[in-house]
Order: structure tokens, then C-alpha cells, then sequence
């Protein structure tokens, strides 16, 4: 008769519950990831505590497609003009690591977190490179890009 380790047997265990849980975090991610999909336009924008400028706000777009996004005026109230994206859906508040393929911070990340309910989303980020925000706000010297987006209908 074999013996089997009772190391062995956890990480048997664990691996059956994280296969059991993915089907779920796959969904929620499709689900979230969906959402996300399209043309927002920027509503608000704060950087590191200061209110964008209204014209700024106004010449705001980000186009997401798939995990890609494209702010197409190169405003500069993100965190890069173009990159990928990464959801977590399943945290609370939910979260978003962006990486940045273009611009000077090319290949930084910016950890945020995110809201997106029907036509509106809601994100916050730390500095590329940096923390994650836990709350959504920016107030002066937190280097925190607070921003609320608007679905823009085809």
C-alpha cells in the first residue's frame, strides 16, 4: 500500500478548486469584458486632484476593443495613449491592469480599479508604474487619474 503525501493531497485539493471555480471567473471576465466594448466618451477627468479643463473633457475618447484601448486625440488624461487591459472582475472594488504600448511610459503598468453599469464606467489609477487605488477619488499629491466615461452610441 502507498503512502501519499499529505502535501500532495492539498495541492490536489487546490488544484481542484481553482479548476472547478474558472468556467465562472472566464464568464464574469466575458461578461465585464463585454460591457466594456466600444467608443466612451470622458464626462469628468480629475489628475492627481485637479479638475480636467471642459474642452480638454470634451476632446476625450477611448475606444476599447477586445483587451486594446486607443484614446485617438492623445489627451493625456490617461495613463497612455494606447495599451492592453487586464480585468479582475471578481475583486471588490473590481480591478484593471493596463499596460502601456505606446507613449513614454511604454511597457508600464498602471493598476486601477473600475465600475461599468450599462452606458456608464468609472475607473481610477494609481501612476504607471505604481499602487492601486482602493476608492475612486484624486485628491492633490495622490497622483491618482480619476475618470467617468460615457457610452457614445453608433
Amino acid at each position: 500500500m502507498r503512502i501519499i503525501s499529505l502535501p500532495f493531497i492539498f495541492f490536489a485539493v487546490g488544484i481542484l478548486i481553482v479548476s472547478c471555480e474558472s468556467p465562472k471567473r472566464g464568464q464574469e471576465d466575458q461578461k465585464d469584458l463585454k460591457e466594456l466594448q466600444g467608443t466612451w466618451q470622458l464626462i469628468s477627468g480629475v489628475v492627481d486632484g485637479k479638475e480636467l479643463p471642459d474642452e480638454e473633457v470634451k476632446n476625450t475618447q477611448i475606444i476599447i476593443k477586445d483587451n486594446t484601448f486607443v484614446l485617438p486625440n492623445e489627451s493625456g488624461v490617461g495613463t497612455s495613449p494606447k495599451g492592453t487591459f487586464i480585468i479582475y472582475p471578481n475583486a471588490d472594488p473590481k480591478q484593471v491592469n493596463s499596460t502601456t504600448t505606446d507613449g513614454p511610459n511604454i511597457g508600464k503598468v498602471s493598476l486601477g480599479i473600475y465600475e461599468v453599469e450599462g452606458d456608464n464606467q468609472k475607473t481610477c489609477f494609481g501612476p504607471p508604474g505604481g499602487f492601486r487605488p482602493t476608492e475612486f477619488s484624486s485628491t492633490p499629491g495622490s497622483g491618482k487619474i480619476l475618470q467617468v466615461w460615457k457610452r457614445v452610441n453608433p
